[in-house]
């Protein structure tokens, strides 16, 4: 009674005013103002972790939970804390795996209340770290300003290898909102803060990111060169999964500028590191563009080989995209080589999984069907009149 009574008292007066959740209170702003004004900076830190205490509660007993009931031994706090707020933690699985809708929302207002708190605490690494796992979400919901701003501001207040990280997600959400200038500038300088703070495969991989984006600039030197380069540290590192996908992607660079023989040497490298890595995604995508190479070089046989190769993959993968997309290249090189019976079993099949798929490529694969038919057509009825005529002569 005394608590309620209290709160009327301070409505009246305009001190406080009802959240948009029932039964919540904020003080007015002009009040806040007021009172923030006064306070000294570490009193203000500490109701800014308060907050951040409350809002982070849920996560942090979950992974309490799961820690204790793992190891029923010691287990440090900072543990603790990574579990709870971390992208593969608590929070990044909680909002990954929530299929109520209520719930999902009130999980993210929690979040996006704790890491706000954090960071005007200060505490800027711990802020970095939410954001990064907030803010895949946040563009998934179509909220991609706010999910920039949010990244950006984290990644003003810290530096090192945190910087580096968030700027790395921060050049994700740009490439996805397809301003890939803006993500190349991005990574030009998450590379310069892992030279400092980074491990020579970090900068590789990142190396390698934004010669993906060069790629996709039509920057074909460039891109090489930093594929190349990228390859190299990799080679020196040990690391084969990035040296087959720098090999792919250099094989596609190769082939756009019409080298196909040297294309042909990087896809071959390519497949042939997949392969000991038994890596079917992998091969299957690294056989596909040996196909294309081998097609535009006019090897028809083996171009039909490695798109037959990657279709077996795809087909075990049960990737039915990648199906239909050798299926196509199949039809279109069974057609080249005049069995046209076959091509056209091939295409159908390939139009049958993008219509399963809902895929545009169906309508593309319906206009080549078209014009098959039309062409086998024709060949049925020369072939009639040319035995019409061959019977006329003989009579």
């Amino acid at each position: 009674p005394y608590a309620g009574a209290l709160l009327n008292t301070w409505m009246n007066a305009g001190l406080i005013q009802m959240t948009a959740v029932k039964g919540h209170y904020t003080f007015h702003q002009t009040v806040r103002n007021f009172i923030l004004d006064r306070i000294s900076t570490n009193a203000y830190r500490q109701l800014h972790l308060q907050a951040a205490e409350y809002y982070g509660a849920p996560f942090m007993d979950e992974a309490r939970r799961q820690i204790y009931a793992r190891n029923a031994g010691y287990q440090s706090e900072e543990r603790i804390i990574w579990l709870a707020r971390d992208l593969n933690g608590i929070l990044g699985a909680w909002l990954r795996q929530e299929q109520d809708k209520e719930r999902y929302q009130e999980l993210l207002d929690l979040a996006m209340s704790w890491q706000y708190h954090l960071f005007h605490a200060g505490e800027f690494e711990a802020a970095v770290q939410i954001a990064r796992a907030i803010v895949p979400v946040l563009h998934r919901l179509g909220l991609r300003d706010l999910a920039g701003a949010m990244l950006q501001r984290a990644i003003s207040a810290t530096e090192g290898y945190d910087r580096a990280a968030g700027m790395d997600d921060f050049a994700r959400i740009q490439i996805a909102d397809g301003h890939l200038v803006g993500a190349l500038n991005v990574y030009e300088e998450v590379y310069k803060a892992l030279l400092s703070h980074g491990t020579p495969l970090q900068c590789a991989h990142v190396l390698a990111r934004s010669a993906r984006v060069q790629q996709q600039l039509e920057l074909w030197d460039d891109a090489n060169n930093r594929y190349e380069q990228a390859m190299q540290i990799m080679r020196q590192e040990g690391e084969i999964p990035g040296q087959a996908a720098c090999l792919y992607q250099l094989a596609i660079i190769q082939r756009k500028q019409d080298n196909m023989q040297q294309a042909l040497v990087y896809s071959q490298a390519a497949k042939e590191l997949y392969e000991k890595l038994t890596d079917d995604r992998g091969l299957a995508s690294a056989a596909h563009e040996q196909g294309h190479i081998l097609a535009e070089m006019r090897h028809l046989d083996g171009a039909l080989e490695n798109f037959a190769e990657s279709m077996r993959l795809c087909r075990r993968l049960g990737d039915l995209a990648c199906t239909a997309g050798n299926l196509f290249e199949i039809g279109d090189v069974l057609q080249k080589l005049g069995k046209t019976d076959m091509a056209i079993r091939s295409l159908e099949e390939a139009g049958g999984l993008y219509e399963m798929l809902g895929a545009p490529e169906h309508v593309e694969v319906l206009r080549v069907l078209e014009a098959l038919h039309e062409k086998q057509q024709r060949m049925v009825v020369a072939v009639q009149r040319f035995k019409t005529a061959k019977r006329d002569l003989a009579n």
